[in-house]
C-alpha cells in the first residue's frame, strides 16, 4: 500500500508537469498546489479506529476496545501523536469517562470498566480523537453508538405503542409487565413527558388489570421528537423503585424536513443540474418521499423520487428570472410545499459520473457566459485530506475525464477554485478494492459445551499475497444475548474509508459499500448530499496557527509572570509527583515559559508544581500557571439506542438474566479487570465544617481513584443523577430529587442571586474551575436524617421548608425560623433563591460538603502553589478466559456475552495466526469479528459462526 501512495503522488507531479508546460496560466495552480502544500505539512492529520467486542453493555460490564491511530493519508502508523484520549459521552452531552492510553507504532489497547458508581443507564457515544486532530475539527473523530443497561429483575417491561391521532395529540399506550411477562395490574404510576429538561407533562394514574395505561399529548410546533422522553416511576409506597425512560418517537408528515441540494453548491441559469435530495423525519432518520417540481406559473418541470433513506436525486434546467418549488403528499392526502434554492443568474456548475464498472470518473463543468475571460479556474481533487489531481480549466477543457487509479480507496472531494473561493464541490466513493481478505477457519464444523475452539487466521492482500506482521483484534459473542454487527456498519474499513470523513449521521453505513447496483447508485446520492469532512479552502488560504500540539509523552508546562503579569526569565520551577516518585526544577525561558516533558503515561497522575525563591523557599510575588488538557467540546448527536426494557426479545431477556446473575455472584467477579475501590462510607473528613455527619463519604484515595481533575466532573460521574438544570429560571443543582447546597470550606456556591442570575454554562464552567485534588474529602447529605432533625446550625442550610400546593409560595405561608439556614436576611431574599424552585411541591434539599487541604473555598490562596492531575491514563488488563480442565470439573458459568476477546493477534509470514479458547456450557451459536491492519496502508475484517451443541 505504501508502493499505492507514491506512485500516486508520483502521477500527481508527472501530470502537474505537462499542465504547467500548456498553460500560460500555470503559476496560478502553481501557487494553489503550494499553499495547499504548506497546509498539509503544518496540519498532518490523523485517523483513529476503535474496535469493541460490542455496542450493548450492562452496568458492572467492561467495554473492551483496541485503537488503530493512523497517519491519514497512507494509513500507515501515526508518527505525530502517542497518545489517544477516549471519552464516553452521555445523551445531555455530558462526559462522563475519559481516559488516556498510550499508542505505539499505531496501535493499542485497554478497557473501561462500566462502573454502577460512575454510569446511568443510557445511550452514549464513544469518541476517540488525539490532541494534535483537534487542530482539523472534531468532525473527523471517531465516534461510536452504544447503550448501557441496568440490568434487574424488578425492572417492569414495557411494550410501547406510539401514533399520532386526528386531532394533534400524541397517543401513548403502554403495556406493563414483570419479568415473567404477568401484567402489572392495578400499580399507581408517575408519568412525566420532558421535552430535554422542560417538564411538558405530569400525571399519576393507574394500570388496568391487564397492565395498560394510556395519555395524550398535545403537539406543539416547539415540541421535537429528537428530545421528547416519557418517564415512567412507581408512586405505590414501599415497593421498589422504577425510573424508567421512553424516547417518544413520532413523525408528523407535515413537519419533514425536505432539502434540494445541487451538485456542486448552486443552480445557475441555463445550465443543466443534478439536485440532490434528502428527506427526513423528525426523529432525524431518512424517510422516503416522491413528489413534483414546479416553476413559478405552476407549470410541472419533472417528478422525482428518493431511493434509499430519503436520498435520492433530480435534474433538470432553470431558466433566468424562474423560481421553482416541490410539493409531496403526506400519508394523509395532504399537499406539502418546498421552496428549492434560488437560481443564480450567472456561475458554474460541476457534474461528475461516477460508474463503478469504469475506470475513470468524466467531469463536465459549465460556465455561463463570459465567466471566462475575467477569472482563473483551477480543479483539484483531493482525498483523505492531500491533493491527488489539479489542474487548470479553460473553455477548450470542460469535460474532463479523470483516472481513478490515482486516488485512494475511500472519499474523493473535487473542488472548482475560482482564485481562492470554492465555487463548486463535489464528492465520489472511489473503491479500489484493495482491503485485505480475511479467511477464518475451525478445527471442527461444530464443537461441545465447554470444548477447546481453535481457530485459524488467514490474511491476503488484494494480489493475494500473505500478509506478515498485521496486527488483529478479535471479539467473540454469544448470539442468544447479544445480536453482533455481522453486516460491518462499525468495520475499520466502512469507519476509515467512509464514515469518517462525511459530516454527520450516516444510517446503515454498510449498504452503502456493497458491491450492488442499487447500493452504487444510493451511495453516490448520498455524495450529493452529505457534509464533506476535509480541506476548508478557507482556513487553507487564511491559514489559522496551529493551537494543539502532538503529544508523545505526558507534558507539563506553564508561564510565570510578575506582580505585573509580565512574564519572568529564569524563574525556578519545582515539580514533583508521588507516582513516580520524583523532583525536577526547571527555568523559565525568556518567554516565562517552564516545560517538563517525557513523562510517562501514569494511572492516576498527580504533579505538585510551585514556583520557589533562590534559597528554596515558595515564592510570595506574582502568578504561576500550569496549561492543562484541554478537551473536545461535546457536540456530536445521533439518534438513541432503544432501552433493553422496552419490547424486550428472546436475546436480551437471556442477557438480562445473566447480566443479573453477574451482578448477584460475587464468586463469578473473578474476571474483573479492575479491584472495585469502595468510595461510599460515613467516616468523618477532618477539618470539615460540617456537624451532622453524612449519608456517604469520599475520602482522598477514593477522590483520587475517580480519575477527574475538576469538581463538576467529580459530582457528574460520582453521584449518578447530579445534573445542573434551570427551575423557574433560577439555576439549581439537583442529586436525583433533590435540590443539593454546594459548600466549600464553609463558603456556600450562591448559583442565583436576587440581582446576579448566571446561566447554566457559566455555573458549569464555575465548578470545572475547582481543582478536586486539593479536596480532603467530600461528603453528602440528602436523608430526614441528617437534614431535618434538630435546628440548623449556621454552616448547613435546613432543608425542612415544606409548602402547601394550594396556598402557593408567599412571605406569609413561610416562618422566618425557616430561613435562618439559607443565609437569608429578610423574606424579600428568601423568595428570590434558588431554592423556591419547585412550586406547589415538596422540595428535598441535600448538602454536598468540600472539605480542601488549604481550607480556602477550594484552592490555595497563594498563586505559585498548584497541583496538576493529567487525564487519567488506563492500561490493558488481560480478558478473563475461564479454562475447564473436564466437563465436569467446571463449576462456575460464565455468564458473559462476550465469550472472548483477544487484541494483539499478530501474522506471520505465511499470513497466518491461531485464535483459541473455550466454548461455555450452553447450547447456542457464537458470532466471530475479527478487525486489524498492517499499519502500513492495509485494512480489513471479517465475521464467521461457530456452533456449540
Amino acid at each position: 500500500m505504501k508502493t499505492f501512495i507514491l506512485s500516486q503522488i508520483v502521477m500527481v507531479t508527472l501530470f502537474i508537469t505537462s499542465v504547467f508546460a500548456q498553460k500560460t496560466n500555470a503559476v496560478d495552480l502553481n501557487t494553489v498546489l503550494k499553499v495547499v502544500k504548506v497546509h498539509q505539512n503544518a496540519y498532518a492529520p490523523e485517523k483513529a479506529y476503535l474496535q469493541t467486542d460490542k455496542n450493548t453493555y450492562f452496568l458492572g460490564d467492561t467495554l473492551w476496545f483496541k485503537a488503530y491511530l493512523f497517519d491519514k493519508l497512507s494509513l500507515s502508523a501515526a508518527e505525530k501523536s502517542k497518545i489517544l484520549y477516549i471519552e464516553l459521552n452521555d445523551d445531555t452531552l455530558d462526559n462522563v469517562k475519559r481516559i488516556s492510553i498510550p499508542i505505539s507504532y499505531g496501535i493499542g489497547w485497554a478497557q473501561i470498566p462500566l462502573s454502577p458508581k460512575q454510569f446511568h443507564e443510557g445511550t452514549y457515544t464513544l469518541t476517540a480523537y488525539t490532541n494534535w486532530m483537534q487542530n482539523t475539527g472534531s468532525a473527523s473523530f471517531f465516534r461510536q453508538r452504544i447503550y448501557i443497561g441496568k440490568p434487574s429483575a424488578q425492572i417492569w417491561r414495557i411494550h410501547p405503542a406510539i401514533k399520532l391521532n386526528d386531532v394533534g395529540e400524541l397517543d401513548v399506550k403502554l403495556v406493563l409487565s414483570n419479568a415473567d411477562e404477568k401484567p402489572v395490574a392495578s400499580k399507581n404510576i408517575m408519568a412525566l413527558i420532558r421535552d430535554s429538561d422542560k417538564v411538558v407533562y405530569r400525571k399519576e394514574m393507574q394500570t388496568n388489570a391487564a397492565g395498560e395505561i394510556n395519555l395524550a399529548l398535545k403537539l406543539t410546533d416547539k415540541l421535537k421528537s429528537e428530545g421528547l422522553r416519557l418517564y415512567i416511576s412507581n408512586a405505590t409506597k414501599d415497593e421498589p423503585a422504577q425510573l424508567l425512560s421512553i424516547p417518544l418517537n413520532f413523525n408528523r408528515p407535515a413537519k419533514i424536513d425536505l432539502q434540494f441540494l445541487p451538485e456542486g453548491g448552486h443552480l445557475v441559469n441555463g445550465l443543466k443540474s443534478v439536485v440532490g435530495i434528502k428527506a427526513l423525519n423528525e426523529d432525524g432518520k431518512g424517510v422516503d418521499v416522491s413528489g413534483t417540481i414546479f416553476n413559478s406559473k405552476n407549470e410541472k418541470v419533472t417528478e422525482f423520487k428518493t431511493v434509499h433513506k430519503g436520498i435520492g436525486k433530480v435534474s433538470f434546467t432553470p431558466s433566468a428570472g424562474e423560481s421553482y418549488f416541490a410539493t409531496i403528499n403526506d400519508v394523509n392526502g395532504n399537499n406539502l410545499h418546498y421552496d428549492l434554492p434560488k437560481i443564480e443568474t450567472n456561475g458554474t456548475v460541476m457534474h461528475i459520473e461516477s460508474n463503478a464498472a469504469k475506470d475513470s470518473l468524466i467531469l463536465t463543468i459549465q460556465f455561463s457566459k463570459n465567466l471566462l475571460t475575467t477569472s482563473n479556474y483551477n480543479l483539484v481533487g483531493e482525498s483523505r485530506g492531500f491533493v491527488s489531481y489539479a489542474r487548470a480549466i479553460d473553455a477548450e477543457n470542460t469535460i474532463i475525464k479523470v483516472a481513478k487509479n490515482i486516488f485512494p480507496s475511500g472519499i474523493a472531494h473535487f473542488s472548482l477554485l475560482k482564485d481562492t473561493t470554492a465555487v463548486n464541490e463535489r464528492l465520489v466513493y472511489i473503491n479500489q478494492h484493495d482491503n485485505f481478505s480475511l479467511t477464518l477457519t475451525t478445527d471442527k464444523p461444530i464443537y461441545a459445551s465447554r470444548d477447546s475452539i481453535v481457530l485459524n487466521l488467514n490474511v491476503k492482500d488484494n494480489t493475494g499475497v500473505a500478509v506478515n506482521g498485521s496486527s488483529f483484534s478479535v471479539a467473540v459473542t454469544d448470539d442468544a444475548q447479544y445480536k453482533a454487527d455481522t453486516l460491518g456498519n462499525n468495520s475499520i474499513a466502512t469507519s476509515l474509508l467512509f464514515t469518517s470523513d462525511i459530516k454527520g449521521f450516516v444510517e446503515q453505513p454498510s449498504f452503502y459499500l456493497k458491491d450492488t447496483p442499487e447500493s452504487a447508485e444510493a451511495l453516490d446520492n448520498l455524495m450529493l448530499t452529505q457534509g464533506w469532512v476535509g480541506l476548508n479552502w478557507k482556513n487553507v488560504f487564511t491559514p489559522k496557527p496551529v493551537k494543539f500540539e502532538a503529544e508523545k509523552s505526558i507534558v507539563v508546562t506553564g508561564k510565570v509572570t510578575n506582580a505585573n503579569k509580565k512574564p519572568v526569565e529564569g524563574a525556578q520551577v519545582l515539580i514533583s509527583s508521588q507516582k513516580p516518585v520524583f523532583f525536577k526544577q526547571v527555568t523559565t525561558n525568556k518567554d516565562g515559559i517552564y516545560r517538563l516533558d517525557s513523562l510517562p503515561l501514569l494511572d492516576t497522575a498527580s504533579f505538585f508544581i510551585m514556583r520557589q525563591t533562590k534559597n528554596g523557599q515558595l515564592s510570595r510575588f506574582g502568578k504561576t500557571t500550569v496549561n492543562k488538557f484541554e478537551p473536545a467540546p461535546v457536540s456530536y448527536y445521533a439518534p438513541p439506542i432503544k432501552p433493553w426494557y422496552l419490547d424486550t426479545d428472546s436475546v436480551t431477556q437471556v442477557r438480562t438474566e445473566n447480566g443479573i446473575k453477574q451482578l448477584d455472584d460475587f464468586a463469578f467477579k473473578t474476571g474483573k479487570t479492575l479491584n472495585e475501590v469502595v468510595i461510599k462510607g460515613k467516616k468523618k473528613i477532618p477539618n470539615s465544617f460540617n456537624t451532622r455527619g453524612a449519608d456517604f463519604t469520599f475520602d482522598p484515595k477514593a477522590i483520587k481513584a475517580s480519575g477527574v481533575t475538576n469538581l463538576y466532573d467529580f459530582l457528574r460521574t460520582q453521584l449518578p443523577g447530579f445534573r445542573i438544570v434551570m427551575k423557574n429560571s433560577l439555576v439549581t443543582a439537583v442529586y436525583g430529587k433533590y435540590t443539593m447546597n454546594l459548600s466549600i470550606d464553609a463558603g456556600y456556591l450562591p448559583f442565583s442571586f436576587k440581582y446576579i442570575k448566571p446561566t447554566i454554562e457559566e455555573v458549569i464552567a464555575t465548578l470545572k474551575g475547582y481543582n478536586i485534588t486539593a479536596a480532603l474529602g467530600i461528603e453528602v447529605l440528602y436523608s430526614q436524617k441528617y437534614t431535618r432533625a434538630g435546628t440548623p446550625d449556621e454552616h448547613m442550610p435546613n432543608a425542612n421548608v415544606f409548602f402547601d400546593p394550594k396556598q402557593g409560595l408567599s412571605k406569609d405561608s413561610l416562618r422566618k425560623s425557616e430561613l435562618k439556614g439559607f443565609g437569608a436576611s429578610n423574606d424579600d431574599d428568601f423568595l428570590g433563591h434558588r431554592f423556591l424552585a419547585a412550586v406547589g411541591l415538596v422540595e428535598y434539599r441535600g448538602t454536598i460538603f468540600i472539605t480542601t487541604r488549604f481550607n480556602a473555598g477550594g484552592g490555595d490562596n497563594n498563586l505559585n502553589r498548584i497541583t496538576y492531575r493529567p487525564v487519567n491514563s488506563i492500561y490493558a488488563k488481560q480478558f478473563y478466559a475461564p479454562k475447564y480442565i473436564t466437563r465436569e470439573t467446571a463449576e462456575n458459568q460464565d455468564l458473559r456475552s462476550t465469550v472472548y476477546w483477544k487484541p494483539d493477534i499478530v501474522t506471520d509470514v505465511n499470513g497466518n495466526a491461531t485464535i483459541k479458547f473455550n466454548a461455555g456450557q450452553k447450547k447456542t451459536m457464537y458470532t466471530v469479528i475479527v478487525q486489524g491492519a498492517d499499519l502500513q496502508g492495509g485494512v480489513g475484517g471479517t465475521t464467521a459462526k461457530i456452533k456449540v451443541e
